[in-house]
Parts: structure tokens; C-alpha cells; sequence
């Protein structure tokens, strides 16, 4: 019993002392915050170059969607008091239009209940109408379409991991430097996230194969099975596990999985119990975190009589910040998990907490 609550409770020191260390060196977290918004950028300037060059179709997005984000742009841009009132008139309208349909057919000797019946009919065949360009079922979509936009979403999906990858190594870079007592330095964490920058994206393009491989597990209805979870949750261990031995010890990817896979075997108790707490506080810190983007969200648009905008940007912003801090705390456990394996494997024996990870704790 004592041993199972040793591993549980170096599992917990390990959590701890990432969130710790968010708060003594703030640049360690900077670089999960440049992850959130490059990547952001990243999907508006693909957004825009689609769009800007009539290919929108590659990701699926037709020119009814268009309209419809035209006018999600246009309602942001009101006041609630706005868009209150254009409800109010449209409500007019429609009831208007409506009585003056129906006095018509009485008039023509329709009985009024008849006549109310199929006006209802009529207005409600005239909203579910097609607009001009909706998508076409898919059914019809030429299979070369279909494989293009398969293969530029696997680019999309290549770039958004080398980004989130990139920005992990240099999460990786900090993180060991202040566990070494050195300072993190963001410009140091940029180049030798640089240097290992084809490890990274060799890293990216094994990932995406191993989703393809996951999703072929799926059910008929595509959702998740247990066998397309677990290589999920297996791979995402080991790729961050894998990622520190790439950047402090200047390993291969290949002998990096190797190191991972050792790591594992080794400490497998408490990389399964170091997955469950950190995966539990990390959707503890993002329930409050969405929590506190939705009520500031709420209080700033009941407060202050402005565009739906300035909310919303409020509420995301810290919604935003949330994301990149729960991203960190797992990036930053584990980085502590292998810097504590590597240390334990040379050490020859098991001490909690071992050498400069024991200095950060004290």
C-alpha cells in the first residue's frame, strides 16, 4: 500500500510543480500562449487565402455558409437593444405579410381557416427553401473533390501539429532550464526548438498516420471505440514523453520513442496514474476557466451597452489563456516525469524528488 501512495503522490508532485513553476518564471508559459495563437492565425490566413481565391470547398465551406458568417459578423456588430428592436419588426412583418395573405384569399372566397393554413404552409415552405449555392449532396461531390479536400485537410492538420509541437519543445527548453537552475530564456528555447525542427516535423507526420489508424477503429457511426481512444491516449503519452528526450538529450525521434517506451515500461503505475490527475486538474482549471469566460462574457455584455463583440472578445480571451495554461501543466508534468526517469535510471534507484527537479520543489 505504501508503494502504490508513494507513486500516487509522485505522480501529484510532479502536477504541482509545473503549475508552480507557471508562476515563478513567466516566460515558461509564454510559449503555450504563442501556440493557441498561431495557430489561431494559422486557420484565418488559410481561411482568407480560400476565400480570396473562390476555394472554399476544400474545406467544406459553401457560399450559403459564407452568408450565414457575413451575418453572424453583422449581428456581433449590434447592441443587444439593437437586436432586440429588428426582432421586434421582423415579428411585425411576418404577421403583417401573413394578414394581409389571408385577407386576400377571404376575399376571394377562401374560408378563413383554410386560407390561414395554407398561408402558414406557404411561409414556412419559404424559410426551409435552398438558398443559391448551398452544398450539393454528397452523394453527387465528384470523387476527385472529395480526395482533395481529404489530402488539404491532412496538410491543415500536418501544420496545426508542427505548430503545437514546435511551441511544446520550446515549453520543453524552459521548463529544463529552470529545473537546472539556469534562466529560460525564450530566444534560447526558439533555436533549439529550431534545430530539431525535422525531428518535429517527422514528429507531426507520424502523428497524423497514427490518427488515420485510430479512426479506422471507429464505429460505422464514427465515434470513438476503446481500441481508437487508447492508441489516442497511448500515442499522446508518448509523444510527450518522446519530445523531451528529442530536445535535452539531442535524441533521434526513433531512439526518442525508444527512451519513451523504456520510461513507460518502467514506470508504467505512475505514467497511468500521472495521466489520470493531470488530465483531472487540467479539466478542473478548464471548467473554471470557460466558467469565469462565460460570466465575464455575460456581465460585460449586461454591463456595458456595446457590440456583441467586445463580450465575446472578453469572455475568449480568458477562455484562451485557460486552454494555453491547461496545454502547459501537461507539457510541463511530463518534462518532469522524464527529467525524473532519466535521473532515476542513472541514479540506479528510486529517491522523490531527484537532483535539480528537487531543487524547483524545495
Amino acid at each position: 500500500m505504501g508503494g502504490l501512495w508513494e507513486k500516487v503522490s509522485r505522480a501529484f508532485t510532479f502536477i504541482w510543480a509545473a503549475i508552480r513553476m507557471a508562476f515563478r518564471d513567466k516566460d515558461i508559459f509564454i510559449p503555450s500562449l504563442m501556440s493557441v495563437a498561431t495557430g489561431a492565425a494559422y486557420i484565418v490566413v488559410i481561411f482568407l487565402a480560400l476565400n480570396a481565391s473562390g476555394n472554399l470547398w476544400l474545406i467544406g465551406v459553401e457560399r450559403s455558409d459564407i452568408e450565414g458568417l457575413k451575418e453572424v459578423g453583422r449581428t456581433l456588430e449590434k447592441t443587444p437593444a439593437q437586436l432586440t428592436q429588428e426582432r421586434m419588426e421582423a415579428e411585425g412583418a411576418r404577421a403583417d405579410a401573413g394578414d394581409k395573405a389571408m385577407q386576400e384569399a377571404v376575399e376571394r372566397g377562401e374560408e378563413p381557416e383554410a386560407a390561414g393554413a395554407r398561408v402558414a404552409a406557404a411561409q414556412k415552405a419559404r424559410a426551409q427553401a435552398p438558398r443559391d449555392g448551398d452544398a450539393q449532396p454528397a452523394a453527387e461531390k465528384d470523387r476527385t473533390r472529395q480526395y482533395a479536400q481529404v489530402a488539404f485537410g491532412i496538410l491543415v492538420f500536418f501544420g496545426l501539429l508542427f505548430i503545437t509541437y514546435f511551441f511544446t519543445a520550446m515549453t520543453i527548453q524552459l521548463v529544463h532550464a529552470h529545473l537546472m537552475g539556469r534562466d529560460a530564456r525564450l530566444g534560447e528555447a526558439f533555436v533549439i526548438a529550431a534545430k530539431h525542427i525535422a525531428g518535429i516535423a517527422l514528429l507531426a507526420g507520424v502523428s497524423i498516420a497514427v490518427e488515420i489508424l485510430a479512426g479506422l477503429f471507429r464505429s460505422k457511426r464514427g465515434k470513438e471505440t476503446f481500441i481508437s481512444r487508447a492508441i489516442r491516449e497511448v500515442w499522446k503519452v508518448a509523444t510527450l514523453l518522446a519530445l523531451p528526450a528529442i530536445v535535452i538529450d539531442d535524441l533521434s525521434l526513433w531512439k526518442g520513442m525508444k527512451r519513451a517506451k523504456e520510461i513507460v515500461t518502467k514506470n508504467l503505475l505512475i505514467v497511468a496514474i500521472g495521466q489520470i490527475g493531470v488530465s483531472l486538474v487540467g479539466n478542473l482549471i478548464g471548467f473554471v476557466g470557460v466558467a469565469a469566460g462565460v460570466v465575464v462574457g455575460v456581465y460585460t455584455s449586461s454591463v456595458l451597452a456595446a457590440p456583441l463583440y467586445v463580450p465575446v472578445a472578453a469572455g475568449g480571451i480568458i477562455i484562451v489563456v485557460t486552454m494555453a495554461f491547461v496545454s502547459y501543466v501537461k507539457v510541463a508534468y511530463y518534462t518532469c516525469l522524464y527529467i525524473n526517469a532519466v535521473e532515476t535510471a542513472r541514479v540506479g534507484k528510486r529517491v522523490l524528488p531527484l537532483g535539480p527537479l528537487a531543487a524547483a520543489l524545495e
